[in-house]
Parts: C-alpha cells; sequence; structure tokens
C-alpha cells in the first residue's frame, strides 16, 4: 500500500484558472513558463564569495496576512499572534525516532522576518532554504556551499524570492525547490527549479510563471509535492495591497519537462478552489515502487473537530483534472495556522517556536 509521509505543495501562473468546487472535477487552464534558465549552484557560492553582496537591510519579508477561512468553521484565527484557545486534545501521537546524527545546517541571519526555514535529505546531502539564504551539506554536517536566495533566482529577473520549500525526489533523484516572489505586488511570480541530477552543488533548471494575469492578487506560503508524474505546488492568492484572502490555486507541472528542461517550458495546468479552504497541501508520494496515479492533497476543512478534506489530482498528463472535496477524515487534530500558539522546541533555548504548520 502507498506511504504518504508528508504532505505539502507550491505555485506559479500566467493565466485566470477556472474555480474548483466541492465534489465537482475541474479542468483546469493549460500555460507555460514566463521565464526560464540554468545555474550552477557552486558556481553562484563561487562568485558571491569573491564578491559578496552588500549587507541586506532587516526588512519584513511582508506583512501578516488575515486568516482564510475553513469552509465549515467560517473564520479562522488571524495570522498575527492573536491566537484563540485550541480544543482539548486526544493526547500525543506516538514520538518519532530519535536521529542518526546531529549538527547545525543554515542559521538565521536575522535579515528577514520571519525566516522560513525548510530543509530536505537526500542520499548524499542536506540542503537547508531560509528567506536569506540556501545552504547545501554533507550528510555528516560539512558545508559544501552556500548561496544567497536571491543570488539563486537572479537568473529568472532577479525576484525578490520569500516562503522557500525544498523537497527531494527519491523516484527521479532529483531536488524540487519552490518560492514565491516579489509579494503584495502586481509582479507576483511563482518559482521553481529541479536539480539536473541528485547532486544539488550542480546544475539547476529554473522556472518563474505569472502569478496572475489580471493583476489583482499575489501568491502566498508556498507548498509542494510530487508523485510519478507531476510537480504541484500551491499557493494563497490575496488581493493586492487590500490583503483579502481571495482562493487556493493550483499549478500541475508535468514533472519530466522540467526535469529535461524540454520545450514548451514548464507546461503546467491551474486550477482555483474558491471553496474558501486554503493552504491545499499535496501529498509527497513515497512509494516502494512508484505506480499510483492519484497525487492527493489535503487542508484543514474543520479544526475544532479535527476534520480534513481531501482533494485529487487525476487524468492523463497534460489533460489533469482537480476534484475538491473527495473524502473528509479525521485526525487526533487538526491545528488551522498553529492555534496552538508556539507549539515546538528549539535547541539550547526555552521559548517554543510557532511553526505556522497547518495540520
Amino acid at each position: 500500500m502507498p506511504i504518504f509521509y508528508r504532505w505539502v505543495i507550491a505555485v506559479l501562473t500566467c493565466v485566470a484558472a477556472l474555480p474548483a468546487h466541492a465534489g465537482e472535477p475541474q479542468a483546469g487552464i493549460a500555460g507555460v513558463a514566463d521565464r526560464k534558465a540554468t545555474v550552477n549552484f557552486t558556481d553562484l557560492a563561487r562568485q558571491e564569495a569573491r564578491a559578496p553582496l552588500a549587507p541586506r537591510t532587516p526588512k519584513v519579508v511582508h506583512s501578516p496576512m488575515p486568516g482564510p477561512k475553513e469552509p465549515a468553521d467560517g473564520v479562522s484565527p488571524p495570522r498575527d499572534g492573536s491566537r484563540s484557545a485550541a480544543p482539548a486534545e486526544a493526547g500525543p501521537a506516538p514520538l518519532s525516532p530519535a536521529p542518526a546524527s546531529s549538527f547545525q545546517a543554515l542559521a538565521d541571519d536575522n535579515t528577514a522576518i520571519p525566516p522560513d526555514t525548510h530543509g530536505a535529505v537526500g542520499p548524499s546531502h542536506l540542503m537547508t532554504v531560509l528567506n536569506t539564504q540556501v545552504r547545501i551539506q554533507d550528510r555528516t554536517g560539512a558545508v559544501l556551499s552556500t548561496a544567497s536566495m536571491d543570488g539563486f533566482w537572479a537568473s529568472l529577473g532577479s525576484p525578490s524570492a520569500f516562503d522557500p520549500k525544498i523537497v527531494y525526489d527519491p523516484h527521479g533523484g532529483r531536488w524540487i525547490f519552490a518560492a514565491s516572489a516579489n509579494g503584495n505586488s502586481t509582479a507576483s511570480a511563482v518559482l521553481i527549479g529541479v536539480s539536473q541530477t541528485s547532486d544539488p552543488t550542480g546544475m539547476w533548471n529554473l522556472f518563474s510563471v505569472h502569478a496572475d494575469a489580471t493583476n489583482a492578487t499575489w501568491a502566498d506560503y508556498t507548498s509542494v509535492g510530487f508523485n510519478k508524474d507531476w510537480i504541484v505546488v500551491n499557493m494563497n492568492m490575496f488581493t493586492v495591497n487590500a490583503g483579502a484572502f481571495r482562493q487556493s490555486n493550483i499549478w500541475v507541472f508535468t514533472k519530466a519537462s522540467l526535469y529535461n528542461n524540454i520545450t514548451p517550458s514548464a507546461p503546467f495546468r491551474l486550477f482555483a478552489d474558491t471553496s474558501g479552504s486554503s493552504t491545499l497541501v499535496p501529498a509527497l508520494t513515497y512509494e516502494p515502487t512508484p505506480t499510483l496515479d492519484t497525487l492527493y492533497l489535503v487542508d484543514v476543512f474543520t479544526s475544532s473537530t479535527g476534520t480534513l478534506r481531501i482533494g485529487t489530482i487525476t487524468g492523463a498528463v497534460g489533460a489533469e483534472t482537480y476534484t475538491a472535496g473527495t473524502s473528509f477524515p479525521t485526525a487526533t487534530s487538526a491545528n488551522g495556522w498553529a492555534v496552538t500558539g508556539p507549539d515546538a522546541p528549539q535547541l539550547g533555548s526555552a521559548p517554543l517556536i510557532e511553526t505556522g504548520d497547518r495540520l
């Protein structure tokens, strides 16, 4: 039986998407990337080492957005620290296995708020991404290369990238990197990059897609997932300047096209979920043998009852269909925008970290 270890996603667009309503299959709209480039990570790191960038002025990546509504709750807590009390939980979940080793990855340099830390492990490497920097280490912790976040994406028109997510595809032997760019702006874009091999210190294929052809909304809160056929990116779409949640957009990329860097550049189908749900998280599909033709997405339907909503991507590659609300399972808890407040421990410090986790 297929195992889904984690759910995640990321987003890009250049055309308006057809809305997706619960239970109704949606055909979506086809599109391609606006820009593409190839870069060598080690070369970027060496160039920056020879000519260091000017010190960054500390900045807020973007102001906290109001919390999107959950369809069954009506109102969710805002993303600004004013949280309501969480419902009682059924008890702690089983602990994860103890780590085999522990070492520092990439420290926050305190020049971007929030740092938006994320990381992934491959056969020989660890890759850590922040709003400020990107670092590659070996599995013993030795630092191999470090580049700035802006430098990594600069060849796509010098976008101001944020909300990075990095995952490793063990079946394709590739790293998948997604981010938002140019927040609260009509230039909002979705960025996606894939390594050309299992070695992230080498060559990367990079792509950029304009987030909204109408320039009415911008893309925030990257999520990314994959299966044997697709790389799926989700973004929450907010109105420019007003900051009101509009919908969730889902970009379904043909994985083989990104990996092989073929023309047309990064073909995708775009879907818009206007049901009121936000942060639709696609599965990282880790099957022993990759055969599953469906990619699942999960989001919180009702925090108070721990109810989740499952959606699906199905169909032939290039003619995909998105169906929202195919099932509504329950979990021990399902927190919308970390309603419990700070919830994760950190090494060497008593204060907890607020993860902002959707599940």
